[in-house]
């Protein structure tokens, strides 16, 4: 929801909309603080790359939609 709301109601300069992506992860009794922020940071980039490869799916999928527009 907070992602939804960002992107909605903030820009960038450019104009275009501000989005968020974050990386969770649980403290455990047996990780330490850096192990803790490890984890997060695994789950960030795990995200960001979820989200490269979206969006490269979207645009390959924009441009077959374009050639076949014309």
């Amino acid at each position: 929801r907070v992602r939804l709301a960002v992107s909605v109601s903030c820009r960038r300069p450019d104009g275009a909309p501000l989005t968020l992506c974050y990386g969770a992860a649980q403290l455990t009794d047996e990780a330490s603080g850096g192990e803790l922020l490890d984890a997060a940071d695994h789950a960030l980039m795990k995200a960001k790359a979820a989200r490269a490869a979206l969006s490269s799916e979207q645009s390959a999928e924009r441009s077959v939609s374009e050639r076949f527009a014309r």
